[in-house]
């Protein structure tokens, strides 16, 4: 960071966070649009592969599953597999644009709905430090996928909004009558954010509440530094420069759920390649509250192959449903925003 950076950022916070929205989309603006596969939050997926026996990571994944899950596994796994890793695209010989199995999400009469929709909100929701996506404000992280008998039962429970960014879920969520949200955020600058997006749209305080910790698998470890640049992609994985890097607090979600008094109906986690983390350290909490469930699963290959089978394992009596919950195919958006829903059979009766 230059010394003009580092001024800005200490005494024009607000200027400084604007700059480096601009400076983002201009570089994603000149960037070619041929898909790749992110490897930097936590490992890639053709390395993980190498070292496990692919066919039994499948089946465990396409295990109980409805035929739509099934097609959107086999289509993901595919394209991980095929499309270079971000790491890789500049020193590659080959290219490899064309997409040969679109998705539903994808074809084109579903993706100019999504859009049509996507430019409504992003009149109503002029979000500070973000913009309307599909996965929360058409998708709604997944619920509109749901049995409407699961998703009526999630009215006057708490929501645990894990990922919480600058509020986008919290505020999207908030149609579904939570009595209260619960939103974990690492970043400084998109706490921030979160709080004037609050505010700015009128959402009463009573009913949330912004936690700044991350989520670990247990509780007593050290601190972690992030790269607090505010971007949707903060991750433990992610380092940069000191003058960029702030500690972090971690524990466990069943640490957190204690602390705090959160009796989650439904939890959103979507925390940038953590989710395993998260799933090791709620044991107590999910065969307790048994919650609705929507998981990100698409940052790396633990969260993708590792997390169903360990839920399956605490909570055999749920169904799952796994999909892509974003109609766009360029750069890493060919395999973004695949998610996992869970929820207990008892709720469909």
């Amino acid at each position: 960071m230059t010394a003009a950076g580092r001024f800005l950022k200490k005494w024009a916070p607000g200027v400084y966070a604007q700059l480096v929205g601009h400076i983002d989309r201009a570089r994603r603006l000149f960037q070619s649009g041929a898909p790749y596969i992110t490897d930097d939050l936590g490992g890639s997926f053709k390395e993980y592969v190498k070292t496990h026996d692919k066919e039994v990571l499948l089946a465990r994944l396409l295990s109980g599953l409805d035929a739509e899950s099934q097609t959107v596994v086999r289509c993901i796994t595919d394209r991980v597999l095929f499309f270079d890793d971000a790491g890789k695209r500049a020193s590659s010989n080959r290219v490899k644009r064309n997409v040969q199995e679109l998705l539903p999400v994808e074809v084109p009469h579903r993706k100019r709905e999504i859009q049509a929709v996507l430019r409504q909100c992003s009149r109503q929701f002029n979000l500070l430090g973000g913009r309307p996506e599909a996965s929360v404000f058409y998708f709604f992280h997944g619920l509109t996928l749901l049995p409407p008998k699961v998703v009526a039962r999630l009215r006057g429970t708490h929501l645990m909004d894990v990922g919480a960014y600058v509020g986008d879920s919290a505020i999207a969520l908030s149609r579904y009558g939570f009595s209260k949200t619960f939103s974990l955020e690492m970043s400084a600058v998109s706490a921030g954010r979160y709080t004037k997006n609050m505010a700015r749209f009128g959402m009463n305080p009573d009913h949330f509440m912004l936690i700044r910790e991350g989520v670990a698998r247990a509780d007593g470890g050290e601190s972690v530094l992030i790269r607090d640049s505010g971007s949707a992609g903060t991750s433990i994985f992610r380092h940069g420069p000191v003058s960029n890097t702030i500690a972090v607090s971690t524990r466990s979600a069943d640490s957190l759920v204690d602390a705090y008094g959160i009796k989650p109906g439904f939890i959103k986690v979507d925390i940038e390649g953590a989710a395993k983390e998260f799933v090791l350290g709620a044991t107590r909490t999910l065969t307790r509250f048994r919650p609705v469930l929507s998981i990100a699963i698409y940052h790396n290959p633990m969260e993708y192959f590792e997390v169903k089978p360990l839920l399956e394992e605490m909570l055999p009596d749920y169904s799952f449903m796994i999909r892509k919950l974003d109609p766009g195919i360029s750069q890493n958006l060919i395999h973004s925003e695949v998610v996992l829903l869970g929820w207990s059979n008892e709720m469909n009766n």
